[in-house]
């Protein structure tokens, strides 16, 4: 080996920048004896070296990939290999012995396989790991510790909340859920991942640090929605939207409650319009439950709306279809729309998933809270399992709230398709443009 230097990330790029053409360099860390750095055309790694016990053979140890594993932690893991060499513990014997730990993608990849996740969840998963965690996908979740664990949920947390004006509850709140992600593969690893002996190769789970120190946040509850003295406000605003699928969807949104993925996605042929009735499939509901909602009158001006609609253009399975395209409506499409409705109706605070929240708001009262629930699709307590009611039960209370929220939206208009299809009346053509 060359002269100790303190090995620094600026020595490590430097050293990526200058590969030797043949053979390999080698730099000894002058803080951490017994550490350093190789350098090859093809690779840089972290690696020790030291005799194992007093008298016994020079050993070299490869640590990691520098191309992967930050300096800090890779100065912990050397110190835990000088530690087993002089302690004796060779591992070129022992790596023989002992089974290598899943990577982080390995896991990842084997619990979403093995578990039946709805494609939805499979999705965030996904990119919470490659958002969070990108570069830790080729670990070892042995090499997961929980001090490097902490320093990346501040990293999250700041990274994260420095996009939005609410910076430090949302990315507190964003780097919990990606901790909880990867807590939820660490315990599948426990009990997934085993040596020949039947012995566990994933012992702990280190997020159990955060949550014991009480540093992962909880995501408030939201409180948005629309207030009655508004609602016709937003009901204006709607209509200024320029494309007619828009004002309809957003329209059906507020008259249902309905989740914008269940809305986004719904097909045809989950609409009976004779026996007037939409009945959505459990792996389209978030609570793996299907279930079956009745169509109001102001749904069905809608319907008739977008079936105007359907012979326009490319011929679609989807409801509220692009009509370029013939697939689903665009979040791309929907998020800036919605975000100058709010703007325009002065409900700044609104989130999409609070016309939700408005539909209960609203209709709190006008039927049974166990048929309330069944309209919007929460999960049933101990009692409603035991509930045998049927979409017919359900028809008096949707109506009742549906007519409640148009006389606020309308101000005691009706809500009929010629308004949905007819272009926008005044100054915002420019919303949501083709």
């Amino acid at each position: 080996m060359s002269n100790r230097i303190k090995i620094t990330k600026q020595l490590i790029q430097q050293a990526r920048a200058n590969r030797p053409s043949k053979g390999a360099s080698f730099f000894r860390d002058s803080s951490l004896i017994g550490f350093g750095l190789k350098v090859s055309q093809s690779s840089l790694k972290y690696i020790v070296e030291r005799k194992v016990g007093k008298d016994g053979p020079v050993r070299r140890v490869e640590v990691g990939s520098a191309d992967y594993m930050p300096l800090e932690q890779a100065r912990i893991e050397a110190q835990r290999r000088l530690a087993d060499l002089a302690d004796g513990i060779d591992p070129s014997i022992t790596a023989k012995k002992k089974p290598d730990a899943p990577t982080l993608k390995q896991a990842l990849e084997d619990m979403l396989a093995d578990r039946p996740y709805r494609e939805n969840t499979k999705k965030q998963h996904h990119q919470r790991v490659n958002y969070a965690f990108r570069d830790w996908l080729d670990f070892p979740l042995t090499q997961i510790t929980e001090a490097l664990l902490s320093e990346r949920h501040k990293e999250i947390a700041w990274s994260m909340g420095s996009r939005k004006a609410n910076s430090r509850t949302n990315g507190l709140c964003q780097a919990r859920c990606c901790i909880t992600t990867l807590s939820t593969i660490f315990n599948f690893a426990k009990y997934r991942y085993r040596s020949a002996s039947g012995d566990r190769l994933i012992t702990e789970n280190p997020c159990k640090f955060l949550s014991e120190t009480r540093s992962l946040q909880k995501t408030p509850t939201r409180r948005d929605y629309c207030p009655p003295s508004q609602m016709q406000f937003l009901y204006d605003a709607v209509l200024e939207v320029s494309r007619p699928e828009l004002r309809a969807y957003f329209l059906f949104l507020v008259l249902t409650g309905f989740r914008k993925m269940e809305a986004k996605q719904l097909r045809w042929d989950e609409v009976d319009e004779r026996s007037r009735l939409i009945s959505l499939p459990n792996e389209r509901v978030k609570t793996g439950t299907g279930r079956a909602i009745p169509i109001t009158t102001q749904l069905q001006e809608i319907l008739i709306a977008m079936r105007h609609q359907q012979r326009l253009g490319i011929q679609s399975d989807f409801v509220f279809k692009s009509p370029d395209y013939g697939k689903p409506v665009s979040d791309v499409v929907i998020y800036p729309t919605f975000s100058r409705i709010r703007e325009s109706s002065g409900v700044k605070d609104l989130k999409i998933h609070g016309l939700r929240r408005s539909y209960i708001t609203h209709g709190s009262g006008l039927c049974s809270e166990r048929f309330q629930k069944k309209l919007v699709g929460h999960a049933a307590d101990i009692t409603g399992l035991y509930d045998c009611s049927t979409v017919d039960d359900l028809r008096e209370g949707a109506q009742a709230i549906a007519d409640h929220i148009e006389k606020l939206l309308t101000s005691g208009g009706k809500i009929t398709a010629a308004h949905i299809l007819a272009p926008p009346p005044s100054r915002l053509n420019h919303i949501a443009s083709a």
